[in-house]
Parts: structure tokens; C-alpha cells; sequence
């Protein structure tokens, strides 16, 4: 089986014309609060009246941070899926995690959620809000796919499973 890989990181889903704009604001926005901040300095004023300046400044350079992806590519969002095992970061302040598929004992997988319970007891939650409707369904399928290679106890109580079912019963 080949890898199954998907990335979270929202910034490779930003259109060139949408990193055109968001650079040209946050320029607009840079140089305006900097020509101000200038300005209200050389004038003597006190720091209190150009602190909004300072603010909008910070956020012109947090626009080209996100429209480059500084920050996703810090937490590196992702799910890798494999013949060895399945590795998944899904948010920035979690650690990933390497599941492998010889320390599995069951699989749940739900709508939202894979639960992985392992040899030793241990059950792991692969929350699946960040990932988008068809790769949520690549996921859950290899997911299915590599259980039953492997061996490991698995079940389905998606949404989607029940209505293929009964689709597939109908039609008998």
C-alpha cells in the first residue's frame, strides 16, 4: 500500500492571488503605521496615542507570517498513514503520535474519531474535525483496509457505514 498522506497545514490551501493581497495589505498596513508612529515620535507625543499604531504594525507583519505559513510550519499539522504504522500530528500543542500496527488490538472507527486500543490497554483518540470530509474518508478506508491486513479487531459505526448498509440490503 502506498502512503497515505495529508496535510493540515493551511497555508499550502492559500491561491496565489490570495497571498498577492494579503502581502500588499499587510505592506499598506506596515507603512502607514510606521510613517504614524514616525510622525507622533519626532512630534513628541506620548507612547499612550501611538500605541494602536504599534498594534496595527504587529499585525501587518503577522499577515505576511501567516500568508507564508511561519507559523503552520511550526506545528506541522499532518496524518501519515502507512504499512508500519500511522503518525499524526493534529494540533500544535500536542506532540505526534507513532501508532504501530503490530501494537493494535482494536480499532473503533466513529463520524468524528478513530479510537486505537492497544495491547497493553492504552486507548488513543484521533480527533478528525481539522480534516476535510474526503480525506476524512481516504483515512477512515485505509484505516479499514490496513485492520484486516493486519489482523486487528476493527469496527465501523459511521454515519456513512449504516447508509451503505442498508443501501446494500435494499438491494437484495
Amino acid at each position: 500500500m502506498d502512503d497515505l498522506v495529508i496535510n493540515l497545514d493551511e497555508y499550502n490551501k492559500l491561491s496565489r492571488s490570495g497571498r498577492i493581497f494579503n502581502v500588499i495589505l499587510a505592506a499598506a498596513i506596515i507603512i502607514f503605521s510606521s510613517v504614524t508612529i514616525i510622525r507622533r515620535i519626532l512630534d513628541g507625543r506620548l507612547f499612550s496615542e501611538y500605541l494602536f499604531q504599534i498594534i496595527l504594525l504587529f499585525a501587518g507583519f503577522n499577515i505576511i507570517l501567516y500568508t507564508y505559513g511561519f507559523f503552520y510550519r511550526l506545528s506541522r499539522r499532518y496524518v501519515i498513514l502507512n504499512n508500519q504504522c500511522i503518525e499524526y500530528k493534529l494540533s500544535w500543542s500536542h506532540p505526534s503520535r507513532i501508532i504501530s500496527w503490530s501494537e493494535l488490538k482494536k480499532v473503533e472507527i466513529k463520524t468524528l474519531r478513530i479510537i486505537f486500543h492497544t495491547m497493553e490497554g492504552v486507548t488513543a483518540k484521533m480527533k478528525l474535525g481539522e480534516i476535510f470530509y474526503s480525506d476524512i474518508k481516504k483515512l477512515k478506508q485505509s484505516i479499514g483496509n490496513q485492520c484486516s491486513e493486519n489482523g486487528i479487531e476493527w469496527s465501523d459505526t459511521t454515519v456513512e457505514s449504516e447508509l451503505a448498509e442498508k443501501a446494500l440490503k435494499q438491494t437484495r
